[in-house]
């Protein structure tokens, strides 16, 4: 239900600064600003040293997608009653919600 429900809307999914962040709170959880998707990157490369763009991380995170989960509600708790998307709200990101839709 949850998935006919997402095909007939549209949804955006908004990561602040980088969707990079949401790889990241596979393996942490932090309050850090970034200044840019280089700097959350950096981070996540201690976790992926190899890390790349173009390269399928899936297999590297997928084991550890609970703590992302958890951590991006912390992160959403952490920045409850601001606006956003906000640049106020950094880091964030929207994509634990379209993982649990998927979930079902």
């Amino acid at each position: 239900m949850a998935k006919e429900k997402l095909s007939r809307s549209i949804s955006f999914v908004i990561s602040n600064p980088t969707f990079e962040i949401w790889f990241l709170l596979h393996f942490k959880f932090t309050t850090k600003t970034y200044l840019n998707g280089d700097m959350v990157i950096g981070d996540l490369k201690k976790y992926i040293p190899d890390y790349e763009k173009s390269k399928d991380v899936y297999s590297l995170c997928n084991d550890r997608i609970s703590d992302a989960l958890r951590n991006a509600d912390k992160l959403e708790a952490y920045h409850a009653g601001k606006d956003w998307p906000s640049e106020d709200c950094n880091p964030r990101t929207d994509v634990a919600e379209i993982v649990r839709i998927f979930e079902g």
